[in-house]
């Protein structure tokens, strides 16, 4: 019999990103009015930042 293992919990922020409030509040205004693809790219473009630290 194979044991159910618990979920693990998605980091949706992102390595050592932790919080930024005024980024969170941002993305959450574009998303509210509607501009969901200036809130993809700019995740892609974080992503991609964290991705390539300088």
């Amino acid at each position: 019999m194979i044991e159910q293992r618990r979920p693990v919990p998605a980091r949706i922020t992102g390595p050592g990103s932790g919080t930024h409030p005024e980024l969170m509040e941002r993305l959450t205004r574009q998303a509210l009015e509607g501009s969901n693809d200036d809130v993809l790219e700019l995740l892609a473009q974080r992503a991609a930042d964290e991705g390539n630290p300088r």
